[in-house]
């Protein structure tokens, strides 16, 4: 769905047309809880509150699989950083 499309949704049937806070800081997370409220209602309305629910019960986070990501960045950003002091030595 265009974002377009979901800030007008929100504009018109939630009422939503300014932002009760100021400065960007707090408005992008006045507007990030606007858009996680929007996704869960539209969560419910396409699966049903029970399977939602059932689906966040069972929900098993992948945590190994995100370390090792996290950690293969980061080996390779050092072996980058010793690359390029090796190439700069040598020159």
């Amino acid at each position: 769905m265009r974002l377009s499309k979901i800030i007008s949704t929100i504009k018109r049937k939630w009422g939503y047309n300014h932002t009760n806070l100021k400065g960007l800081k707090k408005v992008n997370g006045e507007f990030a809880l606007i858009m996680t409220v929007y996704n869960i209602k539209r969560c419910i309305n396409i699966l049903g509150l029970e399977k939602l629910m059932e689906e966040i019960n069972n929900w098993k986070p992948d945590y190994k699989g995100m370390a090792l990501l996290l950690l293969k960045t980061t080996h390779f950003k050092a072996i980058s950083k010793h690359l390029i002091m090796e190439r700069k030595m040598a020159a």
